[in-house]
């Protein structure tokens, strides 16, 4: 099981769903990533890519990504935001 850690940015990114699906399919996602950290797709998006750097994963949890980073050598998740899908189109 990887180590979990929480940016503020994605804290408050998640607060403002009030869908209980998305909440469910959310808290799905993160036991997926934390027990299969490389699970998600490396990024291809060029807007995420200039925003959040070339090595950083993402999930989709509809209408958002889940954007996180993986270090292997620590075996420690970054979850870094959550990204609309419309904005990186």
């Amino acid at each position: 099981m990887a180590k979990m850690l929480f940016a503020l940015t994605f804290l408050d990114d998640a607060e403002t769903i009030y869908s209980p699906r998305v909440r469910r399919h959310l808290e799905s996602v993160l036991s997926m990533i934390e027990a299969f950290p490389e699970s998600g797709a490396l990024i291809t998006s060029e807007f995420l890519k200039s925003r959040y750097g070339g090595e950083v994963r993402r999930c989709s949890i509809a209408p958002f990504y889940l954007v996180y980073t993986y270090e292997r050598e620590t075996g420690t998740v970054r979850v870094r935001g959550l990204v609309p899908q419309r904005s990186t189109h």
